[in-house]
């Protein structure tokens, strides 16, 4: 059950929901490119991005002296997966 708390916990921040429908959007997009979007500092912008590299709901990419970073589809695929089948849910009768 720990994997779904984890996978909850980082959808629970609404600027993370943000965060994650700008990466959508823009497919491949640095975190200076995001805090300025989103009117967060970097230090935030970089707490947040954690979380979601953490929760393998992102990847990114070293561009130069940039991170670019990309919605991570096959995990939302996997867990799309999950909770249509209700896997993580082990009810006993």
């Amino acid at each position: 059950m720990d994997e779904i708390s984890f996978f909850g916990k980082a959808l629970s921040e609404p600027m993370r929901i943000r965060i994650l429908s700008l990466i959508a959007r823009k497919e491949g997009i640095k975190a200076q490119e995001m805090a300025e979007k989103l009117d967060l500092n970097p230090a935030t912008i970089s707490r947040h991005l954690n979380i979601l590299k953490n929760c393998k709901l992102i990847t990114e990419t070293k561009q130069k002296s940039h991170n670019i970073y990309f919605i991570n589809h096959s995990e939302f695929r996997r867990w799309a997966k999950q909770l249509e089948g209700e896997q993580f849910l082990k009810v006993s009768d």
